[in-house]
């Protein structure tokens, strides 16, 4: 049997998340806003080389401690 699930997030420009329709237990997917992967503890978004937090709207050369 196939179960489908989704979680379909509306982000600002700056990718904070504004509106949030989902269905069961689908956060926990890493790639999230223009498919950066996504740090719950510390709440940044991975970047390749960079860490972007999307509250102050900063970036950060390495990852920091929560």
């Amino acid at each position: 049997m196939l179960k489908v699930m989704w979680w379909l997030p509306q982000y600002d420009a700056w990718g904070n998340v504004l509106k949030e329709a989902e269905q069961d237990s689908v956060k926990d997917n890493p790639y999230r806003y223009a498919g950066y992967q996504y740090d719950n503890e510390t709440g940044m978004y991975y970047l390749i080389a960079l860490y972007y937090k999307p509250k102050h709207v900063s970036f950060s050369p390495s990852k920091p401690k929560p």
